[in-house]
């Protein structure tokens, strides 16, 4: 895109998607704006003149060095809903299960995660 040499910028990410049932694709543009001297707004504008997009949006950071995607439709795996944990959260999720229910809640955890494994195989 011409307008990323204009202004120098990287282009960090694309992401292309589309709903399931649609005819229209949805693409995000992760900039990086690090450091540049120009505005966010400015670029915006020159995007939109191009005319290659129905709609162009800002996704402005909620947090120095957070961008949340607020725009795209729910994250989907193999065409289902998918929520995304680290690995640390669900860590405590589980040391915390533990300390509440103790060994009672392993036979919980086992048979949860057999059919777990069996959805996800028989899926496959």
């Amino acid at each position: 895109m011409e307008i990323l040499s204009k202004y120098d910028i990287t282009l960090r990410l694309v992401k292309v998607s589309r709903p399931p049932g649609s005819s229209k694709a949805g693409v995000v543009l992760f900039l990086d704006l690090t450091g540049e001297v120009c505005d966010a707004d400015e670029i915006l504008g020159d995007i939109r003149r191009t005319q290659l997009f129905e709609r162009v949006e800002l996704i402005r950071p909620i947090k120095d060095g957070l961008i949340v995607d607020e725009y795209s439709f729910s994250l989907l795996f193999l065409r289902e809903r998918t929520v995304l944990m680290r690995r640390t959260s669900y860590e405590i999720l589980l040391k915390r299960m533990r300390e509440e229910y103790g060994t009672r809640i392993e036979a919980v955890l086992y048979l949860a995660g057999f059919k777990i494994g069996y959805n996800a195989f028989r899926d496959l």
